[in-house]
């Protein structure tokens, strides 16, 4: 059984160290929240154990992405990314189409970020609500978290299309108060 995760704030090294640990502790005793430590820069695992650390001993949830090893001397709750070892509570893979989704259930994924959903910087076409639709009904088993462009306005669809949370980015971090976004949402 996966614990309950209702907001999911995806980490962004464009907003520093500092800025993530604000936004932890201010976020940190809301009700299903959780942080995944994403930096897909050339930074060290090494060079992100700091952060890690300080991010566990923060938040009651925390997932790495794709850095297993990282994940494991911190002692994550879970993992994101398409390789996914059993030993970890969470295990999330991205779900940006059909095949992404399915291939995440192969891999032993018990959650999914379904994305992208609404119009964000850097991403292809927003896939829309029917996405998360499409995907419940293919893996109605599965933890469906939705990503892209999610904020306070439109969490609401998502959450009635089938997503069992959302994660967000922007939304939180250029927030001059992140826990009242992060409640919001």
């Amino acid at each position: 059984m996966v614990r309950r995760v209702s907001v999911m704030v995806v980490t962004d090294p464009r907003y520093g160290d500092a800025r993530i640990l604000e936004v932890a502790r201010a976020c940190a005793e809301i009700d299903g929240f959780a942080i995944q430590l994403r930096d897909r820069t050339a930074r060290s695992d090494e060079s992100l154990f700091s952060l890690a650390r300080e991010l566990r001993a923060i938040v009651s949830m925390l997932i790495i992405n794709r850095r297993i090893e990282l994940a494991r001397r911190v002692k994550a709750d879970g993992v994101h990314g398409e390789d996914l070892p059993a030993d970890f509570e969470w295990r999330s893979s991205p779900a940006h189409d059909a095949t992404q989704l399915q291939n995440a259930r192969n891999a032993g994924a018990n959650a999914a970020l379904v994305s992208p959903i609404f119009s964000s910087p850097g991403k292809d076409m927003p896939r829309g609500v029917a996405a998360i639709r499409e995907a419940r009904a293919a893996a109605p088993d599965m933890t469906l978290v939705a990503l892209g462009g999610v904020d306070a306005t439109n969490a609401r669809p998502c959450r009635e299309a089938g997503a069992d949370a959302v994660a967000v980015i922007r939304a939180v971090f250029e927030a001059r108060d992140p826990a009242a976004v992060a409640r919001a949402l």
